[in-house]
């Protein structure tokens, strides 16, 4: 962590899958993404992935978010709402995507990617927070089946301009699909 633009460096811990700190590098989780509030340094989110007691960490993009809201002296798996229905709550286990908006740390935006074994637990979604990952909400989930077909959370890119039409300018796109209203309708591109 630097808050002097690189100058100086202090390396903050993060905990292992027991909330407990390891020494053994292959035993720790890999740090995929890091989400720091613009105007607060102290609330920072993170995607990593999970340690495993053979080989290391999980691959394939698989990561989970982890929150500090001090400095990284705690850190707690994140819940947000659940996707299936059996709880108020879930954890994310394979993150694709987080992003925070370019103007204002308050809007973030979380995708769960299936999961790479084919069955995934939460299905994929795409989860908006507008107060700095306190609360989440699921806007939008990923259908596939039979006859069903809709965006990629994997695959969504987001762009923010003050030339697009979305809400503070967002602008969602996966593949020849995009949307401007926060994935509650898509189009194709032309």
């Amino acid at each position: 962590v630097s808050k002097d633009t690189g100058s100086t460096w202090k390396p903050w811990s993060f905990p292992d899958s027991a909330g407990m700190f390891q020494q053994d590098p292959a035993k720790q989780h890999r740090i995929q993404n890091v989400v720091v509030a613009k105007d607060d340094f102290s609330r920072v989110l993170v995607v990593a992935s999970k340690p495993t007691s053979d080989m290391g960490s999980t691959v394939n993009g698989s990561g989970e978010p982890w929150i500090t809201t001090d400095s990284g002296k705690t850190w707690k798996l994140l819940a947000i709402p659940d996707t299936i229905g059996a709880s108020d709550t879930t954890h994310l286990s394979n993150v694709s995507l987080l992003w925070q908006a370019g103007k204002s740390s308050d809007t973030m935006l979380i995708g769960n990617a299936a999961q790479p074994n084919g069955s995934p637990t939460p299905p994929p979604a795409l989860f908006l927070s507008t107060d700095r990952g306190a609360t989440w909400k699921r806007i939008y989930r990923q259908t596939t089946g039979p006859g069903q077909n809709s965006p990629q959370v994997g695959g969504i890119a987001v762009f923010q301009d003050s030339l697009l039409p979305g809400p503070s300018g967002i602008r969602l796109v996966s593949g020849y699909d995009y949307s401007d209203d926060l994935a509650t309708s898509w189009k194709r591109m032309e």
